[in-house]
C-alpha cells in the first residue's frame, strides 16, 4: 500500500501540460491553450496590419536606452 501511495503522489506532482490537465481537467487545458493561441495570433495580426510596428514602438524605446547606433546598423534586407 505504501508503494501505491508513493506512486500516486508521484503522479500528482507532475509538472507541465499533463500535470495541469490532471489537476484542473481537460476543459481548463483547452481554455488555457485557446488563450495562448489567441494572444499569439493577436500579436501577429497587429504586426502584420502594421498597427504596431518597429519604427514607432521599439526603435524609440531602444534609442532611450542608448542603443540608437546599434539599431541604425541593422540591415533590413537581412530579414527572414
Amino acid at each position: 500500500q505504501e508503494a501505491k501511495l508513493a506512486e500516486l503522489e508521484k503522479k500528482a506532482k507532475r509538472r507541465g501540460l499533463m500535470g495541469m490537465v490532471m489537476e484542473y481537467g481537460t476543459g481548463f487545458a483547452v481554455w488555457y491553450g485557446t488563450l495562448w493561441a489567441g494572444m499569439c495570433l493577436g500579436i501577429y495580426g497587429l504586426l502584420e496590419l502594421e498597427i504596431v510596428n518597429w519604427q514607432e514602438s521599439l526603435r524609440p524605446w531602444m534609442a532611450r536606452w542608448g542603443m540608437e547606433e546599434t539599431v541604425d546598423n541593422i540591415d533590413p534586407s537581412m530579414g527572414n
